[in-house]
């Protein structure tokens, strides 16, 4: 995964929190937790038999591309531990216009 510079985290977060009520994925990672990571871990265990995970491409929609993808990494960040340790992250935006961030679409490839 990608490191970010400070200032890239930074406008990462202040685009989650904009909209709280709007979206439940900001409003976890508002408050400290990480949904997404979660949910995630769930769905692997119960489709992916026991396998690891290989690859992870995540998509964040955003109204602006650079935003898409700090989002992208933003929500992807803990997916490091149980069937995600050792896969490879791929991050990117989903230009969508006027969109301020609504949906992450994960894309999940898991060893045979």
């Amino acid at each position: 995964m990608r490191t970010t510079s400070a200032a890239s985290r930074r406008r990462a977060s202040d685009a989650w929190h904009r909209q709280p009520r709007r979206h439940d994925v900001a409003r976890g990672l508002a408050l400290g937790g990480h949904p997404i990571a979660a949910a995630a871990e769930d769905q692997v265990a119960r489709q992916a038999g026991g396998r690891r995970v290989a690859i992870v491409i995540a998509f964040a929609s955003h109204g602006d591309p650079s935003l898409g993808d700090d989002l992208s990494r933003l929500a992807t960040g803990q997916l490091t531990s149980g069937p995600f340790t050792g896969a490879t992250i791929k991050t990117y935006h989903s230009i969508v216009a006027g969109d301020r961030g609504t949906t992450l679409d994960l894309e999940i490839y898991v060893y045979r």
